[in-house]
């Protein structure tokens, strides 16, 4: 994530430095694939709402 980016906006400014770092984290662990979820299990996960079909 760029710094500059983070400074100018309000939604980051918003939050605590607490909730930046766990932003930041999760930013980091979704850079291995390991870590992500495939979009298919995604789908059928939340196929019952009404919203995705």
């Amino acid at each position: 994530m760029d710094q500059s980016s983070e400074q100018e906006n309000p939604d980051w400014l918003s939050l605590t430095a607490e909730q930046r770092e766990s932003v930041l984290k999760a930013y980091d662990e979704s850079e291995d694939e390991a870590n992500l979820i495939p979009l298919e299990d995604i789908i059928a996960k939340y196929a019952k709402w009404p919203f995705l079909t």
